[in-house]
């Protein structure tokens, strides 16, 4: 008997062009993103490779997160497993976080000319030889520089760097300190800066940059402390401020007020409150005219407040305590007040709660801080 003929059951076919297709995307996804990958290691070789043609250095944020006792930074990690980065060249498995552009000096060995003082290579004398680099870091070095979107610190002292070449620094989002330190940049440079919102600390000592300049940093920048040396005390001068308080009023107006908040802390961490009032007093008494160093006088006095508000200052008298409060948030107002008067209308820096502002937060509790806010917000606006 003939038995009845069963048609096959065709198979399914496997989607293939689908999977084709998301194949095909991944893999374009993961070549935009290798050439993306590799092209910013490129970026980044080339600046170091600048960098230290200009006698700079660099350093990555492996290193930073190594341990070390001296290190800067405990956060860094490795972009790699630390078998694949003893394969690659540094730059694809790691970022630089700081770069300084100080000019330097190489020294090398040099042929012997004369009797050897000591053991040396055979033609080679103990004695180095210094040699300049032939390129000191200047604008075109900049540019690299500002290609580093990771980068945290960099140092330009000394350097050939104009105020048109800061222009290059504009995109670093993530810079925390620059130093700027005997160098021509001037007011125009240092407007280069005014949309780095992480800037913290800025370094200008020896430069032609303008105490109006500074302020509009700050106003740009609430969070910003700058530095200049001429306006800080040296261990000499703090040495001798700690034991004649005479010396310290005796200096500029700006040295002055640096030596004797130092005065002051010191002399709370020794538990000398004599010492501790007689600064606090003095610190109340100085005078000045410009806005500037009234915005210094303000946020000194009114960081002293911080002091007494704190178990720091527990073995004054409930007398003096309340005598000295009065005294420097008084003198506090009174000097923001005539900043204000000359024109002052940075609200927002007055606003800041963090240390680095010297604490004007600390005066929101006197009866005239909210209506002086207000005048400053009125004189912002119509800026």
């Amino acid at each position: 008997m003939n038995e009845p003929i069963v048609a096959p059951v065709p198979r399914k076919q496997p989607r293939l062009r689908i999977s084709v297709r998301a194949l095909m995307a991944v893999v374009l996804v993961l070549a935009v993103w290798l050439g993306y990958y590799v092209r910013s290691v490129h970026t980044q070789q080339d600046a170091v490779a600048a960098i230290q043609r200009a006698g700079g250095s660099v350093e990555y944020d492996w290193k930073w997160g190594n341990y070390n006792p001296d290190i800067l930074d405990y956060d860094g990690k490795w972009r790699a497993p630390k078998w694949l980065a003893r394969l690659v060249p540094v730059d694809y498995v790691a970022n630089v976080l700081d770069v300084s552009l100080i000019p330097r000096t190489r020294f090398s060995l040099k042929p012997s000319t004369g009797r050897r003082a000591g053991p040396a290579p055979r033609g080679v004398s103990s004695i180095p030889e210094q040699q300049n680099f032939p390129k000191p870091a200047d604008d075109s070095t900049l540019a690299h520089v500002g290609r580093l979107p990771r980068l945290r610190s960099l140092r330009l002292d000394e350097t050939a760097i104009t105020d048109a070449g800061m222009v290059h620094l504009e995109k670093l989002e993530n810079l925390l300190d620059i130093q700027l330190d005997r160098t021509n940049i001037g007011d125009a440079g240092l407007a280069h800066l005014h949309g780095l919102k992480g800037l913290r600390m800025v370094w200008i000592s020896g430069t032609p940059i303008t105490d109006e300049s500074v302020l509009n940093l700050e106003r740009a920048l609430p969070n910003v402390t700058v530095y200049r040396i001429e306006e800080m005390a040296d261990s000499n001068a703090i040495a001798r401020a700690m034991n004649n308080i005479d010396f310290a009023l005796g200096r500029p107006i700006r040295l002055a007020i640096a030596l004797l908040v130092h005065r002051a802390w010191t002399s709370v961490e020794k538990n000398n409150m004599k010492e501790f009032t007689a600064s606090v007093d003095a610190l109340c008494d100085l005078e000045t005219d410009t806005q500037r160093n009234l915005i210094r006088l303000a946020e000194a006095r009114a960081e002293m407040l911080g002091y007494l508000e704190s178990q720091q200052t527990s073995m004054l008298s409930p007398g003096e305590r309340t005598r000295l409060h009065a005294r420097c948030a008084g003198r506090a107002m009174e000097a923001l007040t005539r900043a204000v008067d000359m024109g002052y209308d940075n609200l927002s820096r007055i606003l800041v709660k963090e240390y680095q502002s010297r604490s004007l937060w600390n005066l929101r509790h006197h009866p005239d801080f909210a209506a002086l806010a207000d005048r400053m917000k009125v004189m912002s606006a119509g800026r």
